[in-house]
């Protein structure tokens, strides 16, 4: 452990060189599309709705309706993305589901 913690601080590798982590490489790079600035809005903005529609809907209907909201919080994340200049095949193509 010691010597993790060793070549963490002075190289910044987190994994051993040949270590095999349980994540796929795929998984560990982040990707952003030239031109796009994140900020802390994109993850709160569709959070907050998310939080709430369910509590809305719950005092309301006296059940949350969560599929309206996930189905809110993605398109106000689509919305972000494309307001800040992605391109909507940037946003398809780059969609770990696609």
């Amino acid at each position: 452990m010691k010597a993790a913690i060793k070549r963490a601080r002075e190289t910044g590798e987190l994994d051993a060189p040949d270590a095999e982590p349980l994540a796929a490489k795929e998984l560990q790079l982040s990707h952003v599309p030239e031109g796009y600035k994140p900020n802390v809005i994109d993850f709160f903005l569709p959070l907050i709705a998310l939080i709430v529609i369910a509590i809305g809907t719950f005092i309301a209907y006296g059940s949350p309706r969560g599929a309206l909201g996930v189905r809110a919080a993605l398109l106000i994340a689509l919305g972000l993305a494309l307001g800040k200049g992605c391109r909507c095949e940037t946003l398809s193509r780059e969609s770990p589901m696609a």
